[in-house]
């Protein structure tokens, strides 16, 4: 795919300064692209570190950033200056406490005076607002797209079984307490429990563990996430103490089934309905995306001298919707293993 527009002063400037400032030692001398009239250098990429990804899905960006400001100032659209103001007084806040000249300090550590920070926030408002006018706001999901996706992919949408316990947990290594004082403590809470004391009042009174304040109840869990204690549980209903506590090498552990959802197949109602929307709508918008960019590219000088950036950026809608299904597929998979996706 070829994006350079023959003809014309964007495209003869935009060249002219790249050979005029480089010699003509292109990417040789750190240049990675020219976008329009602007000149994008590995020393840019590596400015955009701290916003996260790797050094090509940087250069990507940044390309893309130059190409839609190129097209922004094509159409002579005036700069909304409200937003990006906004925007640059939360990031003053979050950084610096609201101090400006400490932001300005910071930005300088990182090699970026506040004019060209203030540029990359208003490039970055007019990406936001073209993709919300040409990619976003066109989102045509049907009810019947999300009843055929649901319908041809069963797999996607099946619950992991999960439970959630109450835990009274009594550390054998805690300061200024023998191991006896512990065994002790055990028999005080068996005793307790036999009496049928408050499970919950116990474990706010005795455990040492982090969830003693709410009752020692947990977040919903997946068997993957406690394996040792899967053959216990299943002995157990909702609502029912584990016979005998559980003892490991560092603590006692009083065990309760406080409550337990069993997998399958999830039924189609209001809650998935919005979650197949979302997703479709969101695979929708990143093939539309890259269409709209390859067509904005045939109107601007593009030159990408860095094999890597260039096959990334000229990837067409069905292989960047390729990787988006990938994507869906590892999230899934490390969903069932109980993992995070790499």
């Amino acid at each position: 795919m070829q994006f350079v527009r023959r003809g014309g002063v964007c495209v003869v400037g935009a060249l002219f300064l790249c050979l005029q400032v480089y010699g003509g030692k292109l990417y040789e001398d750190g240049v990675i692209a020219c976008v329009a009239e602007s000149v994008i250098t590995a020393h840019d990429v590596a400015l955009e570190a701290p916003y996260g990804g790797n050094a090509v899905q940087r250069a990507v960006a940044l390309v893309e950033r130059e190409l839609i400001w190129a097209e922004f100032q094509r159409l002579g659209i005036d700069v909304p200056m409200e937003p990006v103001q906004s925007r640059l007084d939360r990031l003053v806040s979050e950084r610096a406490g609201g101090d400006r000249a400490k932001f300005e300090e910071m930005l300088d550590k990182e090699g970026l005076r506040i004019d060209e920070f203030e540029g990359r926030i208003e490039k970055l408002v007019v990406v936001e607002i073209m993709m919300r006018e040409h990619v976003s706001r066109h989102a045509d999901t049907s009810p019947e797209d999300v009843l055929e996706f649901y319908r041809a992919h069963p797999d996607r949408f099946v619950r992991q079984p999960r439970f959630r316990m109450q835990r009274i947990m009594l550390a054998k290594d805690k300061k200024g307490r023998s191991l006896e004082q512990v065994r002790q403590l055990e028999k005080t809470i068996r005793t307790e429990l036999d009496k049928g004391a408050s499970f919950g009042e116990l474990a706010k009174k005795y455990s040492d563990g982090a969830n003693r304040e709410n009752g020692g109840i947990t977040d919903w869990l997946k068997p993957a996430d406690f394996a040792m204690l899967e053959k216990m549980l299943a002995k157990l209903s909702p609502g029912e103490v584990a016979s005998e506590p559980l003892d490991r090498p560092g603590a006692i552990y009083f065990i309760k089934l406080a409550d337990r959802e069993d997998g399958g197949a999830r039924s189609l109602d209001g809650a998935l309905k919005k979650e197949i929307k979302r997703l479709l709508d969101a695979r929708d918008e990143v093939g539309r995306r890259q269409e709209y960019l390859h067509e904005v590219a045939k109107r601007h000088f593009v030159k990408i001298h860095e094999p890597a950036v260039r096959t990334a950026f000229e990837r067409d809608a069905a292989a960047v919707l390729q990787e988006f299904d990938a994507a869906l597929d590892r999230a899934r998979e490390s969903a069932k293993a109980g993992t995070s996706p790499r």
